[in-house]
């Protein structure tokens, strides 16, 4: 598939150029989603705008409103992007890591939403590899007395070496932030020579 070879230019005249049995009525909303996505590559914004938009007015289903809050993303319009999200934390059966994404996404412009997001996503429950993520948002968005649970976890994770997890020493920490310091030194070095 075009899409999947990441040739959106020649995914989108397909799709564009589709004589196909659904010229009577609507393509598919997945084809749709994907016009959508090859166009945001292309730098398409408004037509992948006001697709996404139409997609989602005609049928709100929950990939189609996702696909409009990642549409606003890419334009950088985090008010509609946090108008759309509220619709989808209304919606039953949103999977954890959506909302997570969601309250990300949402934090700076809607901390109140984000925060609900954040909430709706862990009474739904997470997966082992959304935990640091969902703890980092948490400790973000200033729930530090919500974490007990998460922290726990993590440190389960780590005892066990899983979702990225590991337990470190202090002398181990030192090490990682010298090496990690003397790589962007020789980065800076590198930018430098340029």
């Amino acid at each position: 598939c075009a899409h999947e070879a990441q040739r959106y230019s020649l995914c989108l005249e397909i799709l564009n150029d589709i004589p196909s049995p659904f010229a009577q009525a609507r393509m598919p909303a997945e084809l749709r989603r994907m016009k959508v996505h090859c166009q945001i590559e292309l730098g398409l914004l408004p037509a992948a705008v006001s697709e996404a938009e139409r997609l989602a007015r005609e049928d709100p289903s929950i990939h189609n409103l996702v696909a409009l809050t990642q549409t606003y993303l890419s334009i950088g319009d985090f008010r509609r992007l946090c108008l759309t999200a509220r619709d989808i934390l209304r919606m039953d059966q949103v999977p954890s890591p959506v909302l997570l994404r969601l309250a990300g996404q949402s934090r700076w412009e809607d901390k109140t939403l984000s925060v609900s997001l954040w909430r709706k996503a862990l009474r739904i429950g997470l997966s082992d590899e959304y935990v640091v993520g969902a703890l980092q948002l948490g400790f973000e968005l200033g729930l530090d007395s919500e974490l007990d649970d998460l922290t726990r976890r993590m440190a389960a994770l780590a005892q066990s070496a899983q979702a990225g997890v590991r337990m470190a020493s202090l002398d181990e920490l030192v090490a990682y932030a010298r090496g990690f310091q003397r790589q962007a030194q020789q980065l800076n070095i590198d930018r430098k020579s340029v």
